[in-house]
């Protein structure tokens, strides 16, 4: 049976005034029968028409939930192969970026009361609207949320959330063993900056498809930390407060990167600025002023956004 706009819409109003998570889920899920039986309608009206006749059934902001779910429907009923998954996927951020407005309206049943594929599914496009957006503690927390709730036995979706997961931890000093990462995971820890630019350079063929490369870049500022950690233990005076600056531009020139004395100060001075480090340069005796505590604090402390 056909279903038309009108009562597509009025079910919707019913289920937001029922507060019925599991029914507006379903209407609002591109699996739903109504999916393919709706859209026969849609594909005849104009986008403009569409929106006032919808802006005249639903409140605001639903309005813009709905329209935003027929983009999704229509978006997969199109085209075919990758192009028609990056529609669906750029559709289905655009609808959770609506939804989330509604969130925070309180106009809507609890999260709690919606079936877990679908929050999962939530929090995985709401994390990865915040993964774009370099909301990076947001995203970590929104995918976190997703990898835990869903079922060990769906195998591809917890890969579809560790492709993201993994390097959001990365920056917060949680170093994996991943296949994936391992090699650049030895450069980090070792402070290994030649390594680590020649296997990013390597694996961005990889990196940039999964929308991670970005992040994977940041990285470098956690393996130059390192590298001047190491240095700090070998070449550090006795209180370990005064670390020439020398040492470090040997290392760097050692290691393939370009290392003129205002290189080094450039490179020292942005991890302090980054929080990797913590102290000041004294640029007429070249030399990095550290506190005698808590001179390379914990990368879990670090704001990375």
């Amino acid at each position: 049976m056909k279903q038309s706009k009108a009562s597509y819409t009025r079910n919707v109003t019913e289920a937001i005034s029922s507060q019925d998570g599991t029914k507006l889920a379903s209407l609002l899920s591109h699996r739903d029968r109504h999916a393919t039986n709706v859209f026969d309608d849609i594909n005849r009206t104009l986008p403009s028409a569409l929106s006032r006749l919808i802006g005249r059934e639903l409140d605001e902001p639903w309005d813009d939930v709905v329209l935003s779910h027929f983009n999704v429907v229509l978006s997969l009923q199109g085209g075919g192969g990758s192009g028609k998954l990056k529609a669906k996927d750029l559709g289905k951020q655009n609808l959770v970026l609506t939804f989330t407005k509604v969130l925070r309206s309180g106009d809507i049943p609890q999260l709690e009361r919606f079936p877990a594929s679908h929050r999962i599914e939530f929090w995985y496009y709401s994390g990865m609207l915040a993964f774009l957006d370099e909301q990076y503690d947001t995203a970590e927390q929104r995918r976190g949320d997703s990898f835990n709730h869903c079922l060990r036995t769906v195998k591809h979706n917890k890969y579809l959330i560790l492709t993201y997961l993994i390097p959001l931890r990365m920056l917060r000093g949680k170093l994996p063993t991943s296949a994936l990462f391992k090699k650049i995971t030895v450069a980090l820890r070792k402070g290994d900056v030649k390594t680590f630019d020649r296997l990013v350079e390597e694996k961005e063929e990889i990196l940039v498809p999964r929308q991670v490369f970005l992040v994977v870049v940041k990285l470098r500022g956690l393996c130059l930390r390192n590298l001047l950690k190491r240095i700090h233990k070998i070449s550090a005076t006795v209180s370990g407060t005064r670390l020439a600056l020398a040492p470090i531009q040997t290392a760097l020139s050692w290691l393939g990167c370009n290392s003129g004395d205002r290189e080094v100060e450039c490179v020292v001075a942005n991890l302090i600025d980054k929080g990797y480090i913590r102290g000041y340069i004294s640029h007429e005796r070249q030399i990095l002023v550290l506190p005698k505590e808590n001179a390379f604090p914990p990368v879990s402390s670090v704001s990375v956004s």
